[in-house]
């Protein structure tokens, strides 16, 4: 069943090879290297947030931490949008390898993420705010919002507050 497995993860089957892969891993419980092929299949897969207790059990269970181990579950972890832990094994990752333009990607990728989160929390309400849409260059976001004060300052059939549309600019980095 192993061969047939390999066979779906060789030609790009990500999508089944997870599936075929966690049932040899049953058939071979604690099978590391089975643990490993099933991340990889995900890692490929629309599914790359499900790897994550694949890589940490992984991680857990070698001694080779500044390996490629340590990028996937960096990976893992942003995919799981985790950044501040993304960015822990993405680090120590780079420390130990000569090929550092794939992992400072997702260094900047994992920061930038980190710098847009915090400073979103500022912009968010306690009204209904929805549909935000950034512009392309990351300088000005354009969100929905209902709230007292909105235009007309009338009230809808559901008790809430007409919308507005709110363009909010960046300037370096504070909205």
């Amino acid at each position: 069943m192993l061969k047939f497995t390999n066979k779906y993860y060789e030609h790009g089957f990500y999508y089944e090879a997870p599936t075929y892969y966690t049932k040899v891993a049953e058939i071979t419980p604690g099978d590391i290297v089975i643990t490993y092929k099933i991340r990889l299949a995900y890692l490929e897969s629309r599914y790359k947030h499900r790897t994550l207790p694949y890589l940490q059990d992984a991680y857990k269970n070698t001694e080779a931490t500044t390996s490629t181990l340590a990028f996937h579950l960096g990976l893992a972890y942003q995919y799981n949008y985790q950044f501040e832990q993304a960015l822990k094994y993405c680090h120590l990752f780079r420390k130990n390898t000569d090929n550092t333009y794939t992992v400072g990607r997702h260094i900047r990728q994992c920061s930038i993420k980190i710098e847009y989160v915090n400073n979103l929390k500022k912009l968010n309400t306690d009204n209904q705010d929805y549909a935000p849409l950034g512009t392309s260059d990351c300088r000005s976001l354009i969100s929905t919002l209902r709230r007292e004060g909105s235009t007309g300052g009338k009230k809808a059939y559901d008790d809430n507050y007409y919308e507005d549309i709110y363009i909010v600019k960046r300037i370096k980095y504070d909205w």
